[in-house]
Formats: structure tokens, C-alpha cells, sequence
């Protein structure tokens, strides 16, 4: 007959509660060998009593042996205590040791933490103890460690005994690290010695001794190195050691050979200072065999005083004009001619947002001295508003520059635009939006010692309506479609002013006289998608806008020669944005040119996916005499675990590929594997990362031919 208590009374009170602690120290403090010390405080298990939850206790036989001082529970025995059940064949505990013991089918469950051995031995007093044949498998980061004996020391620390541990399910591991004997400090490191990495079993490489990481929150240590190649660098091996100087704080500290090269020093530096504040200092320094001193210097810092005020750096310099061409891994990190350094105030107001700046940009062509620098440049913008209750708008944009260069024109530079407008809609029939613009622009150049300015005006005027139409439908999802055309005339207007006498500093101080009206129509189809009776969401299946410009200055202008003739309608225009479903997209952008009937530029995208991960983009690029490729990039999800991709660039001008990219992606429970190889016409290119789930990464390899 099974016996079971809940709740004591009568002459086994006494026995009942020493057996009701026995019980919840047995489960609880079998619990304390499966965590770390601070975790097991943190759910108050450390100083836990027994009144606190109910216990309830089963056992085919439940004694007391006075002789020994032992609580016996034999017999299917079950502890269960609020979502803690231990279970075993026999359960002791000694009451003047407090040493308790547990065998035969032993299980322990919390919160999805798993102890299961064949015995367990544990102090009370001490929380050590041995588990003897078991495994214990941590929810959190998916662990097993498996040992025929596993030896708790500390309140972290284990020591196993021809063990292995893993994070991969199932009897038969993807991988495992197999040991004669390691140390387990939980958050930590394993060391580990006589250990064999097996692969479905199978030793692939052994190590007398090894030191891994087994962490769940930052902590100092070397990281896995990383070997590379380039026919211009030869091998690198990157060594990196991690810093976790505070809990706000930590820093890679890299040590780089370069066969070809030489000795690469870098350090980066990471803070949160608050949830508001944050920032990276990154820096290299490379001692090149030939004597050269190459550096970098990148600083990024983020602070915001309130949620309207904040602070953004970003500080971008290098040794020399020629280290990304050098260095640099990217095609577009090799090609970029300026890097651009600032420093920024921004002040947001409901309408209105004031920005401080320091600008500085180091030019990588060799024509430095020339360059204007922004030392500072100061912004204020002013959103569309009304004008108290006036049908009267406003809008604002101006600036306060002093640009700044060793050689050529400098000099500082005031220029403000306010804007005007209203906006009549008479009965709803049309909408007619008049604007007024007005700049004045002052300069005062280093040399001349005098302002000179600049005022000007522009016009502009926007007439449109609305024509629309909507179907009612039957179908289950799509019940309602809105047709709507909608013409529209813009007329901008700037009058010519002479500037030849002014600075040049950029396109502000040379703006073009303009006289133009464009037509435009635009198509659009939309519909009410519901997903349920009540909800529905609006979607735009199809817009289609066609324009085109009429240039008055341009009809009216001057004829140089008895060839010469007048060409005012501007390109014709086409935008065309098509989604029947959510998983087809196309758009398209495209500009002909009338008078010679040629297409002047065409930018057209398809787009389908499945939404199982599966996808197909093409891509046409054409501007006349300048460009013409296609892109296609198909992503294909093998298994739930496998992607594949391939991204090709085609131009058909030049009639070569710019760029085919082959990459797989192999995702297990348990470990990764990408790799990527790339054909540019200047570079072929291949990298290769394996990872392990709770490990890292433990093997990165990349090489790289240049032409």
C-alpha cells in the first residue's frame, strides 16, 4: 500500500515535519547542485524553510531509524513542492550529518532544468555532493553535461569524471567534447584534460588539455583566433583577448600578424554608460616590414540629455590616402574618396529642430589643402505650420556655415529661407496650394572684409483633384476596391539673378533660374483586406504616375544657332509600383525623351517570395550612355536547417559580370556553418565561419585574391 502525506498531525507530527524538511532540502538542495550559487538565492532557494509552500510526500513505505538517525522513503518515492518534483526507488537523510542520499531512477525537475542519475549524495549544510552516472541539462543555453561522476565543489564549480558535455538533443550527438576529467565553473570556463572533439561519435582531433568557454554573461578571455589570406597581406592570424572591464564597460585588445606586413596592434573600446549614453573607440596601428606607420581611428559616441536633446560624435581618420586601398576589405571601403568626422547638437521642438555641427572631412585624392571643412555649420528647420488663425502657412530652412580650407576661398555664409502658403479647396471639387519662397543669403569672405548678399524669391503652385470610384465586392478577404485618378499641375517659378560675383562653397550659392509647369496623373488601385470580420487592413495594389514638364524659359529662349532648336517638354516620367499579393512586388522607375524617342533611364525590380523563406529578386539598371546591368538574386531554403544563395550583377554594357556571390547557410540545433565566395572583377573572394551553440565561434576563415 503507498503511503502519502500533506499535512501532519497526531503522534507522527514530529516525524512528519523532520521528514517534510528532509524532503524539501533533499529536493531543494539537489536543486543548488544543478545552479550556480547566485541563481539559486535569487529564487530564494538558499535560505528556503519549510513551512513556506506545502509539501507533499509519497512513498510505498515511509520510517524513522532511531538507530542510525536516518528518515527512510522507499518505494516510488515522489517529492513534489510547488513546481519542484523529485523523484527516485529510495530516499535518506541523516539527521546529525545532514547528509542525504537518493538512488535508483533518480530525477530531479524544476523550471525545465533536468537532473537524472542512478544516485545522488548531498551535505544539507554544505549544497556539495556527488551525482553518480547522470546527466544534468540546463534549459537555459540548452547544456548537457554527462558524467559517470559528477563532483559539486563550489557554488559553480563542478568536476567530472570521464564525462562529456554538449548542447546538442538526442542520444547520439551532432558533437560533443569528450574528457577523462574537467573543471566546470558555470558562466565561466571548462578546463579539460585528455579531451577528444567527436563528431556523431566519431574523435576528430584530440587535446591533452583544452580551455573553453561555457558562458552566459560577459567575461574576460582570449577569443577563438581567426586565420585569413590575400595575395597581398599573405596569411593573418587575428588573436584578440576580451576585456569585461565592468558591467557597463569592456574592450578587444587584438594582436594581428601579417606575414607579408607585419605586426598589427588594435584596441576597442566599448561603454553604456546609462540607457542614454554609449559609445566605441576602435584603433589600429601597424608597423608595416618597410618602415611605414599605418593607423585608424574611429570614435562613436551617442548621448542623449533628454529625450528632445542629444549629442551625436562620429570621428573617422586615418594615417594616410592610401590605407583603404590597401587595407580596406569592401570594394566600396577600397573606392571611397572622402571620410567625413562630426560632431553634432540636435534640439527638437514640436515644429521646429536646431542643429550645432562640426564637420571635418579628410579627402583620400590627394587635394586635402583644398577641401572646405564645416567649423560649424548650424541648421534650423521649421515644419509646415499655421500662422495663428490665419488660412496662412509656414515653413523655415536656414543655416550659418563657416567653411574653413589651407588653400582657396573661405569664409563664412547666412542663408535663410522662410516659405509661405495656403491651401483652398473650394466645396472639395479641386485643391489649390499657393507657395511663396523667400532667401536671403549673406556672405562674408576672408580677404574681401566686407557682406555681400544675395535676395531672391521662387513661386510655386499646386492644383489637383480626385476622381474616385469603389467596388464592392464578395469575396471572403477582398470586399472592397477604391479606383482612384488624380490629376495634378505644378507650377514652379525662379526668377534669374546674377551670382557669378559670389563664393562658390556648394550647389546653394548657384541656383538656377527655373520657369516650368509639369503634368502628372496618377492611377492608383487600393483595397480592404480583412483578416478576420472586424479587422481589415488597407492595401495599394497598383500605382501608376505618368509626367511631364513644359520649360517656358526653355520655349522662349534665344536661338545660338540656325541648327539650333528649342526643346521644352522635358523627359516623360513613368513610376509604376505594382503588389497584387503580399509576396509579388514590382516596381519601376523610367524617363523617355520625346523629341529623339529614346529611353533615357529605366530602374525596374521583381520581387516573389514564398514566406517560407524562399525568394527571387531581378533587377534592370539603365541610364543612356552611362550604365546598363541586370541583378538577380535567388534564396532558396533547402531544409529547414539549409539556405541557399547566389547573387549575380551583369553588365551589359561592358559585357562581363561585376559580381557573382554564392553563399550557404547551414543552421543545426546545435551548431552553424556559413560560407560565402565572391567573384569581382579587381578580387575573388571566400570566408567560411563555424560555430558551435554555446561555445562560439571557434573557426573563421577568409582569403582574398586581388587583381
Amino acid at each position: 500500500m503507498t503511503s502519502q502525506w500533506s499535512v501532519a498531525s497526531g503522534q507522527w507530527s514530529a516525524i512528519r515535519r523532520c521528514f517534510s524538511r528532509l524532503t524539501v532540502l533533499l529536493l531543494l538542495t539537489a536543486y543548488s547542485l544543478l545552479l550556480p550559487a547566485d541563481f539559486a538565492h535569487a529564487q530564494g532557494i538558499g535560505g528556503f524553510e519549510a513551512s513556506e509552500e506545502p509539501v507533499n510526500i509519497k512513498a510505498d513505505n515511509l520510517t524513522f531509524d532511531p538507530d542510525t538517525n536516518l528518515f527512510i522513503a522507499e518505494g516510488n518515492v515522489e517529492i513534489t513542492q510547488g513546481n519542484r518534483v523529485l523523484s527516485a526507488e529510495r530516499a535518506t537523510l541523516n539527521k546529525d550529518t545532514q547528509d542525504a542520499h537518493a538512488e535508483g531512477k533518480v530525477v530531479l525537475l524544476e523550471d525545465g532544468d533536468i537532473i537524472s542519475c542512478d544516485t545522488l549524495d548531498i551535505n544539507m549544510e554544505t549544497r556539495k555532493g556527488i551525482i553518480g552516472n547522470g546527466v544534468i541539462f540546463f534549459r537555459k543555453g540548452n547544456v548537457y553535461i554527462i558524467g559517470e561522476e559528477i563532483e559539486k565543489t563550489g557554488d559553480s564549480d563542478y568536476k567530472i569524471k570521464r564525462g562529456r558535455f554538449t548542447t546538442c538533443d538526442g542520444k547520439s550527438p551532432s558533437w560533443n567534447f569528450s574528457t577523462s576529467t574537467a573543471n566546470i565553473t558555470l558562466g565561466e570556463y571548462a578546463t579539460s584534460w585528455n579531451t577528444t572533439f567527436q563528431i556523431k561519435g566519431v574523435p576528430v582531433f584530440y587535446l591533452p588539455y583544452l580551455v573553453m568557454p561555457i558562458k552566459d554573461k560577459r567575461q574576460s578571455g582570449f577569443l577563438i583566433p581567426s586565420v585569413s589570406y590575400s595575395d597581398q597581406d599573405g596569411f593573418e592570424i587575428d588573436n584578440s583577448f576580451f576585456w569585461a572591464i565592468s558591467k557597463n564597460t569592456d574592450a578587444t585588445i587584438s594582436l594581428n600578424y601579417l606575414t607579408m606586413k607585419g605586426l598589427e596592434e588594435g584596441l576597442e573600446y566599448r561603454y553604456v554608460l546609462s540607457k542614454n549614453t554609449k559609445g566605441t573607440f576602435n584603433g589600429t596601428y601597424l608597423n608595416e616590414w618597410s618602415g611605414n606607420e599605418r593607423w585608424t581611428l574611429k570614435y562613436k559616441h551617442e548621448q542623449f540629455f533628454t529625450p528632445t536633446f542629444y549629442n551625436k560624435t562620429n570621428i573617422n581618420y586615418v594615417s594616410d590616402d592610401e590605407y583603404y586601398k590597401i587595407y580596406g576589405e569592401a570594394v566600396e571601403e577600397r573606392s571611397q574618396d572622402k571620410l567625413e568626422s562630426y560632431v553634432s547638437f540636435t534640439k527638437n521642438w514640436p515644429m521646429f529642430s536646431l542643429v550645432t555641427q562640426f564637420k571635418y572631412f579628410k579627402d583620400l585624392r590627394e587635394q586635402q589643402d583644398t577641401t572646405l571643412q564645416k567649423l560649424p555649420e548650424i541648421l534650423l528647420t521649421g515644419l509646415r505650420q499655421p500662422i495663428g488663425a490665419s488660412p496662412f502657412y509656414f515653413s523655415l530652412n536656414s543655416s550659418a556655415v563657416n567653411y574653413y580650407r589651407d588653400e582657396g576661398e573661405k569664409g563664412e555664409r547666412m542663408d535663410l529661407n522662410p516659405r509661405f502658403s495656403m491651401t483652398l479647396s473650394p466645396k472639395g471639387y479641386f485643391t489649390f496650394t499657393p507657395e511663396l519662397g523667400l532667401r536671403e543669403t549673406a556672405y562674408w569672405v576672408e580677404g574681401v572684409d566686407k557682406w555681400e548678399s544675395r535676395e531672391m524669391y521662387d513661386l510655386k503652385g499646386t492644383l489637383s483633384t480626385a476622381f474616385l470610384r469603389t467596388y464592392n465586392l464578395k469575396g471572403e478577404t477582398l470586399r472592397k476596391i477604391r479606383h482612384s485618378i488624380e490629376p495634378e499641375i505644378v507650377y514652379e517659378y525662379i526668377p534669374e539673378i546674377d551670382q557669378d560675383d559670389l563664393p562658390l562653397f556648394d550647389p546653394v550659392d548657384r541656383i538656377a533660374k527655373k520657369n516650368l509647369t509639369t503634368f502628372s496623373l496618377t492611377n492608383r488601385i487600393a483595397g480592404k483586406v480583412y483578416t478576420s470580420e472586424e479587422d481589415y487592413q488597407v492595401r495599394e495594389f497598383v500605382l501608376l504616375k505618368i509626367s511631364q514638364g513644359y520649360d517656358i524659359n526653355e520655349a522662349n529662349r534665344d536661338l545660338a544657332t540656325t541648327d539650333d532648336e528649342r526643346r521644352p517638354l522635358t523627359d516623360v516620367t513613368v513610376q509604376l509600383r505594382v503588389t497584387p499579393i503580399q509576396y509579388i512586388s514590382i516596381i519601376s522607375d523610367s524617363s523617355i525623351n520625346t523629341y529623339d524617342s529614346y529611353l533615357s533611364t529605366l530602374n525596374t525590380s521583381v520581387g516573389v517570395n514564398d514566406g517560407r523563406g524562399d525568394s527571387l529578386s531581378l533587377e534592370y539598371r539603365f541610364t543612356k550612355d552611362s550604365l546598363e546591368y541586370i541583378r538577380g538574386v535567388v534564396s532558396v531554403r533547402a531544409t529547414e536547417s539549409l539556405n541557399l544563395s547566389y547573387d549575380a550583377r551583369y553588365s551589359i554594357m561592358e559585357d562581363r559580370y561585376l559580381e557573382n556571390i554564392y553563399a550557404i547557410d547551414y543552421r543545426h540545433q546545435c551548431w552553424s556553418l556559413q560560407f560565402s565566395y565572391s567573384e569581382r572583377p579587381e578580387e575573388k573572394k571566400y570566408y567560411a565561419v563555424f560555430n558551435l551553440s554555446g561555445i562560439g565561434t571557434v573557426a573563421k576563415f577568409k582569403g582574398v585574391t586581388q587583381y
